[in-house]
């Protein structure tokens, strides 16, 4: 089992528009080795003054 978090993102603040989102896709595996999908949320930060805000949505890449 893995947590990892506190990493560097290449975040330019001149950046035009200044649009960023982190997805974040997890699992949980039960004691029994079966693995649960739980649903994915994003971050995203478009104001370089402000701060990351939660967005439940998840992009579609089509």
């Amino acid at each position: 089992m893995g947590v990892y978090g506190h990493f560097p993102l290449p975040i330019e603040l001149s950046r035009k528009p200044f649009d960023y989102r982190v997805e974040v896709f997890w699992s949980i595996v039960d004691v029994l080795d079966r693995e649960h999908q739980m649903l994915p949320f994003s971050y995203v930060w478009n104001k370089p003054e402000g701060d990351w805000w939660f967005d439940p949505r998840v992009l579609d890449r089509n």
